[in-house]
């Protein structure tokens, strides 16, 4: 993270976002309207809120190439998420869409090869703005991290119990 400080203690995770939320007030206005909606949402950072990503675990990360053209050969990138939501009563859909970059790391225990959650919890995440104005949504889990650069990104919340 770049701007919010997540701090581990004994009674879990503390978590600073002054330097964040005075750093998203000076980017709001570049922001395309889909990422600025995520990034401003009131409940993006309420951890008793349902649709906060805060404690989700990664249900599937689906990567595609979408084409167009005659042959196909005109191609970009498009990355969506879904989470389980951190009171298990619904998803969260996160649609990157115009994916410039990303990297997703992963530090998992090869003497535990099937974990009980390998990502672990979603900590906490930031979206920010590259030199050239693309959005950088990072996210911190336990045990992962992802950083996807792109020209926007979406939420959807789909309440109810997936299970």
């Amino acid at each position: 993270m770049q701007y919010i400080k997540c701090l581990e203690t004994d009674r879990g995770y503390v978590f600073d976002s002054d330097e964040y939320i005075s750093y998203l007030d000076t980017i709001k206005d570049k922001l395309p309207a889909q990422a600025r909606s995520f990034a401003e949402a009131e409940w993006h950072y309420d951890f008793k809120n349902p649709k906060c990503p805060h404690d989700s675990w990664v249900e599937k990360v689906i990567i595609t190439e979408p084409a167009d053209g005659e042959t196909k050969a005109d191609r970009g990138l498009q990355i969506k998420v879904i989470l389980l939501g951190a009171y298990h009563d619904g998803l969260i859909e996160l649609c990157y869409f115009g994916v410039y970059a990303y990297e997703m790391q992963g530090n998992l225990d090869s003497s535990h090869p099937r974990l009980h959650r390998p990502h672990g919890d979603w900590l906490i995440d930031e979206i920010r703005l590259s030199k050239d104005d693309k959005v950088i949504h990072e996210v911190q889990f336990e045990r992962a991290s992802w950083l996807i650069e792109c020209e926007d990104l979406s939420y959807k919340w789909i309440p109810g119990k997936p299970y």
